[in-house]
């Protein structure tokens, strides 16, 4: 690769990387290339990148955003994943058999794997938006039915002696 290619690469790997709330550095050693396709596909299907990169190029990238990396995660074999919604990478990631997760850089703080781990519990945007949701319908469902409680006991109460009426 000439000088004038990894500039351009080194560029554009910075403005994914500044654009995306999360990267995920792993060690793919013991993925074979079938896997790693299989895994690139199921990131694909949910908004998220996975490259393997040369250590090189790759601190020149976190350079070029003004982030510095812990030395140990940069040696071996190293894929990166980056995208927007941290906690199904996370998942997804740690799903992956044969994958091994070094570390994250999540919206300007690193985390270990211990971390990501922690990280992939949490539910995802849309369901706790949901959550959410229902919580703050809740009180507003219970308040209407405590008002409509009157007007249905008087309408169950004329239903009932009606009724009784025509039974009579």
């Amino acid at each position: 690769m000439k000088r004038e290619e990894k500039i351009a690469v080194i560029k554009e790997l910075g403005e994914k990387f500044s654009a995306a709330s999360a990267i995920w550095l792993t060690d793919y050693n013991g993925l074979n290339a079938f896997n790693i396709t299989k895994l690139r596909r199921k990131l694909h299907d949910k908004n998220l990148d996975y490259k393997v990169i040369k250590n090189t190029i790759l601190e020149y990238v976190f350079k070029d955003i003004g982030v510095e990396t812990p030395g140990e995660w940069l040696k071996g074999m190293v894929g990166v994943c980056y995208g927007k919604d941290a906690t199904t990478g996370a998942k997804l990631l740690i799903e992956s058999q044969g994958l091994k997760l070094k570390g994250a850089y999540i919206e300007g703080n690193f985390y270990g794997a211990d971390k990501i781990k922690e990280i992939a519990r949490i539910p995802s945007r849309e369901v706790l938006l949901a959550k959410l949701c229902g919580t703050l319908k809740s009180p507003i469902s219970n308040c209407i039915n405590v008002l409509n409680a009157p007007i249905r006991d008087v309408v169950y109460t004329i239903n009932a002696v009606s009724n009784k009426k025509k039974g009579e």
